[in-house]
């Protein structure tokens, strides 16, 4: 067993004030803690630091020896301690992490520009990417977390939902599906469907809802704001985000269809993360 840095102080406040009761006081501690403290210390030394002759107490050789070193360790240790104080006071360094497009466009500016007025010496390192290519970075390590669009499960991540993202179905203002007030999902489906890329999270759900769409798909892109612009030009329906829905488009209700996807945060179960990611996380969360 290694030497304790609790018998250590003990024995220095012993030393200094001369009393086993007098350092527990210091020390806010009862006298027998001290002693045992001390004794702790002996025993693992293999060697007695003081000679107590009656009610007086006097450093053995081997005390003597001693002292100087620990107090020296103890003020390396308080030296360090007082500098990681330090360091969660004033955050530095560079905060590596990641956003899906969306997100990084619509729902993180808030929590960037609060970060960034916090903490002007942390740099941030955002990396845009799609969520799937998010997942893994944030799994090898190579992020410390990642705001996407959540997968419905990842053994290696934990996954936080901070916001709800309903879909709507929209057409260009003058397509013929905009003058109906309802849709069946197979009347929509013989329409050119613009959609997300295949892999992505977004596409499987929007599938999932509506499955005969697989055999009528026309454009697809991972960038939500290019199905949008394609959309208001009539060249198909697209499945978009209430959020991005604007004058330029119609939404088509579909019978007994709800898209709805979840935003939030990706981290790696196990991972400690840095106290630059933990306040963007909470920055994020309070923005949201």
């Amino acid at each position: 067993m290694g030497i304790s840095i609790e018998g250590l102080r003990a024995f220095v406040a012993v030393t200094d004030t001369g009393s086993f009761s007098r350092a527990g006081a210091q020390l806010h501690l009862s006298q027998p803690a001290v002693s045992k403290r001390v004794d702790g210390l002996e025993q693992t030394l293999g060697v007695r630091v003081f000679d107590r002759l009656g009610k007086q107490l006097r450093l053995t050789p081997a005390g003597e020896a001693l002292l100087d070193r620990a107090r020296a360790l103890i003020s390396d240790l308080d030296s360090i301690g007082h500098r990681m104080q330090d360091a969660r006071r004033t955050l530095g360094g560079t905060l590596r992490f990641g956003a899906s497009y969306h997100v990084g466009l619509h729902r993180l500016p808030p929590a960037l520009e609060r970060f960034h007025h916090r903490h002007p010496q942390v740099r941030l390192d955002l990396q845009f990417l799609d969520s799937e290519s998010g997942c893994a970075a944030v799994e090898r390590g190579a992020l410390e977390f990642a705001a996407i669009t959540l997968p419905d499960a990842a053994r290696m991540l934990e996954l936080v939902t901070v916001w709800t993202d309903p879909f709507a179905v929209v057409v260009h203002r003058g397509h013929e599906l905009a003058e109906r007030p309802t849709v069946s999902p197979a009347a929509l489906c013989r329409y050119p469907a613009l959609l997300p890329a295949p892999g992505t999270i977004t596409r499987r759900l929007i599938l999932r809802a509506l499955p005969a769409t697989q055999r009528n798909i026309g454009i697809t892109s991972n960038h939500l704001e290019v199905l949008k612009v394609l959309a208001g030009i009539g060249l198909g329906w697209s499945a978009l985000p209430l959020t991005l829905v604007d004058d330029a488009l119609e939404v088509v209700h579909i019978e007994g269809i709800s898209i709805v996807r979840q935003l939030g945060v990706v981290t790696r179960r196990g991972r400690t993360l840095s106290d630059a990611a933990n306040k963007m996380i909470e920055l994020i969360r309070e923005t949201a």
